[in-house]
């Protein structure tokens, strides 16, 4: 039960973490509202503190189970699922499974859109 806190506390504090981060980017670089630019640095923040997280775990052993709960699992998770996708991508790259490599990435992104793009044809067609 501790853990599942744990979990629920960071995921509370990383959506609130991008909800900031976000607002405080859009306001200090007004690139084109069509580039999402805040998105793209959230999640590529999300993915360097999960490599610095992860670096910690593996190489000093600082990582417990409750800080990964509530850090990597809570917080990053929720600040952006993209830091996952990214830390379990480099993870097949270290064990040199080129093929699931290549296949996450491919199934990930292309499905992803596909998905995306049905539920907004579904939302078209039921509420349209």
């Amino acid at each position: 039960m501790r853990q599942l806190l744990l979990v629920g506390l960071g995921g509370f504090l990383g959506a609130l973490a991008r909800y900031g981060l976000m607002g405080v980017i859009y306001a200090l670089f007004p690139f084109p509202p069509r580039f999402p630019v805040a998105t793209l640095l959230v999640n590529l923040l999300g993915s360097l503190l999960l490599g610095i997280a992860t670096g910690i775990g593996e190489f000093r052993g600082a990582i417990d189970a409750s800080v990964r709960s509530l850090l990597i699992i809570g917080f990053l998770g929720s600040m952006t699922t993209y830091s996952t996708f990214v830390g379990e991508s480099f993870a097949l790259l270290r064990l040199g499974e080129w093929v699931l490599l290549g296949l996450n990435l491919a199934t990930h992104l292309t499905l992803g859109f596909i998905a995306f793009w049905l539920g907004w044809l579904m939302s078209q067609t039921l509420w349209g």
